[in-house]
């Protein structure tokens, strides 16, 4: 039911076995699904609800659909619903799609469920269409990634479990597929003590029809509608906790550590009122093409210590899973659930850093705090400027990184030599 049994080497040579998750196709052979999860109902609920995860080709017009359920002992339920939410990018033929199937039974009746979009079909009786139901996992405050892949730094992934770690996280989600030998005994070594969900991404729907290589680094629609859908199946799994936030293995939320210590929680708990469901960060970015701050340093984010002042740029977010719209988190936003709210937080309570190179398009950002003098030279050199390294923009120098940076350097040195980590 979406997930097969393998083996792995774990870091101490001893063999241990995972899973890995794998998409089911339903049998209208329109709809890939990801993940289905159990919430029970709530105020605004009438009943409880299967919410199931997934892709969907675009060609589909329907105006409601069939949640078939398998019981117990493999008794058939159908259900039909109106309820779906999607998200779709303009050069993608597949959508992110999530469907919500309402159910007044428990989770332990249910042994699968499929969803059929054409009302011509029937449920079918194969347990092949059909995925397991899950129940979310429970707790205070969990961090979700993208999904990890290639070559992704492992220098970098070791400094971000060992920040989120440092600042109160509880739990971390995981997701990898095809990730270097280096980066993938970090991510199991975080599993192994109880840190993160590690989820070991098997394959992406459609791809001979649909042709993309989240390995290689494409970046467009049909890799950003994979990277949606695991986005959502994140934030659904960890639905049970209290706060939630989802941010890539290059982005650190950060508190005022000068008002709140080295604890994400405590500033979450003060910003967070009877009515919000979540905040939206502009980020600073510590541009990776600008000169090191102390190219001496044994960390990268000490390294690369100074930052812009925030943009709006890649905004990420801290929400309240049961305060936000099912099937709306995204990677860069969410929808509040009926009376209650977002808003920007101030930058002196909490933060978003992120580390990157220099991006073209950045020159509109931050023309107006640079080091170049407005006049009609300038400006007539913009385009010569904007594919610059970044060096005209004005540098801030973090403190709260460099504080983070003492905490973390002595157990991140341990762990590089214990894991046989190069750098």
């Amino acid at each position: 039911m979406g997930l097969n049994s393998k083996e792995n080497i774990s870091t101490n040579g001893r063999f241990q076995s995972f899973q890995k998750l794998e998409y089911v196709e339903t049998s209208d052979s329109t709809v890939y699904i990801l993940s289905a999860y159990f919430i029970k109902k709530m105020k605004e609920q009438k009943d409880n609800i299967v919410t199931v995860i997934g892709w969907e080709e675009k060609v589909n017009n329907y105006s409601y659909f069939k949640c078939c359920f398998r019981l117990q002992k493999g008794n058939p339920m159908v259900i039909q619903s109106t309820k779906w939410y999607i998200y779709s990018y303009p050069d993608s033929l597949l959508r992110r799609v999530q469907f919500t199937c309402p159910i007044s039974m428990e989770s332990k009746s249910i042994e699968g469920v499929s969803i059929i979009t054409d009302y011509k079909r029937t449920c079918h009786k194969e347990s092949k269409y059909y995925i397991q139901v899950q129940t979310p996992l429970q707790g205070e405050l969990a961090v979700c990634t993208t999904v990890l892949y290639g070559s992704l730094s492992a220098e970098l992934l070791l400094e971000w479990f060992e920040v989120q770690r440092i600042i109160g996280v509880e739990k971390t989600v995981t997701y990898t597929f095809e990730l270097n030998k280096d980066a993938m005994k970090i991510c199991e070594y975080y599993e192994s003590i109880g840190f993160t969900v590690l989820v070991r991404v098997a394959d992406f729907p459609a791809r001979e029809k649909h042709v993309r290589f989240l390995s290689r680094g494409d970046q467009n629609g049909k890799v950003w509608t994979d990277q949606q859908v695991f986005a959502l199946d994140c934030h659904t799994r960890m639905y049970g906790y209290k706060y939630v936030i989802g941010i890539d293995r290059d982005e650190f939320v950060l508190p005022n550590i000068r008002k709140y210590g080295l604890s994400l929680r405590r500033v979450l708990d003060k910003i967070f009122d009877h009515s919000t469901a979540g905040v939206i960060m502009k980020t600073n970015i510590h541009v990776t093409t600008w000169k090191p701050f102390n190219q001496t340093s044994s960390l990268f984010i000490r390294k690369y210590l100074n930052s812009t002042n925030p943009v709006w740029d890649r905004a990420k977010y801290a929400h309240m899973p049961n305060r936000t719209h099912i099937g709306s988190p995204s990677l860069h936003d969410f929808k509040p659930n009926k009376g209650f709210k977002w808003y920007t937080p101030s930058t002196s309570d909490i933060t978003l850093h992120h580390y990157r190179s220099c991006q073209k398009d950045w020159w509109k950002l931050f023309k107006s705090d640079t080091n170049v003098v407005n006049d009609k030279n300038s400006i007539q050199n913009e385009d010569d400027l904007a594919v610059s390294t970044c060096q005209y923009f004005r540098q801030y120098q973090q403190k709260d990184i460099e504080i983070i940076g003492q905490h973390i350097e002595p157990r991140v040195l341990k762990l590089r030599h214990m894991l046989n980590i190069k750098k």
